[in-house]
C-alpha cells in the first residue's frame, strides 16, 4: 500500500492517477503553513500529527498507516516545494552576491541565502525526520519546478529565480539523503534548459501559475508506482 499525502501539489498527482485499491490519499492543505510549526511529534506513542487550522489534519503512526496487516509507504509532497521561497521574498532587490548586476540590487552572502532557505524548509525536514523516528517509511515527491509564467518573474530576473530554485532543491536533497530518504524526481523531459517546468505541463486553469497539470501528475504517479513496487509496498 502507498499513502500519498502533503500540500496542494499532490492534487496534480491525484488528478493524473489511475484508480488503484493499493494507493490512498491523505491531502493536508495549502503549503503556506509548511514554513511554520505545523506538526507535533510524540516519541512515546511514536506518532506525528499535523495541527494546522484549515488543514485536513492527520495522525501518522503504526496503526493509522497499517492496511490489511502491512504498513504503508508514505509518499510526501512537501519538502521539495520552492513556491514560497520564490514568491514571498524580495529577489528583485536582494540577490546572491555573485549574481549582482546593478547598483540597485543588494548583494546577499551565501550564509544569508542559506538562512533564508532554512527558515522555509526547516519544519518540513523536521516533519520527515519525525516520521523516520517513528519508523515510518517515507519517500519525498518532488513538486514541479517554477513556471516562467509566474507573476513574480515580471520583476525577478530569470537567472536569479533559477539559481534559488536549484540551490534550494540541492540543499534539501542533501539533507534528505542524510536522513536516508529517497526522492521521486520530476521527469527530466518536463524541464527546460534553465530548470523551469515546460509550459506544456502547466495547470489548465490560466489563473493557476504554479501548480502542474494532470498530465504532469500522471507522469509522477507512474514513477511513484514504480518506486513502490521496487520497495515491496505493492
Amino acid at each position: 500500500m502507498i499513502l500519498l499525502t502533503g500540500e496542494s501539489h499532490l492534487s496534480a498527482v491525484r488528478l493524473g492517477a489511475s484508480d488503484r485499491i493499493d494507493v490512498t490519499y491523505w491531502p493536508l492543505g495549502k503549503g503556506g503553513s509548511v514554513a511554520t510549526p505545523f506538526f507535533t511529534h510524540d516519541p512515546h506513542t511514536k506518532s506525528v500529527s499535523t495541527i494546522v487550522s484549515g488543514w485536513h489534519n492527520r495522525t501518522f503512526d503504526k496503526d493509522t498507516l497499517t492496511f490489511d496487516g502491512a504498513q504503508a509507504l508514505v509518499g510526501l509532497s512537501m519538502p521539495l516545494n520552492t513556491s514560497r521561497i520564490l514568491r514571498d521574498y524580495s529577489w528583485h532587490s536582494h540577490v546572491p552576491w555573485h549574481l549582482q548586476r546593478f547598483n540597485t540590487e543588494f548583494p546577499l552572502s551565501e550564509a544569508v541565502v542559506q538562512g533564508i532557505m532554512a527558515q522555509d524548509y526547516g519544519h518540513a525536514l523536521a516533519f520527515v525526520a519525525a516520521l523516520r523516528a517513528c519508523h515510518i517509511k517515507t519517500v519525498v515527491i518532488e513538486a514541479p519546478h517554477f513556471f516562467e509564467s509566474s507573476p513574480y518573474l515580471k520583476r525577478v530576473r530569470l537567472d536569479v529565480c533559477a539559481y534559488i530554485d536549484a540551490y534550494y532543491r540541492a540543499t534539501v536533497r542533501a539533507k534528505l539523503a542524510a536522513l536516508g530518504v529517497d526522492v521521486i524526481d520530476q521527469p527530466s523531459h518536463t524541464l527546460t534548459a534553465i530548470g523551469s517546468t515546460k509550459p506544456l505541463f502547466s495547470h489548465k486553469n490560466p489563473k493557476d501559475n504554479h501548480h502542474a497539470s494532470s498530465e504532469f501528475g500522471a507522469l509522477m504517479f507512474e514513477k511513484i508506482i514504480t518506486y513502490g513496487a521496487k520497495e515491496g509496498f505493492l
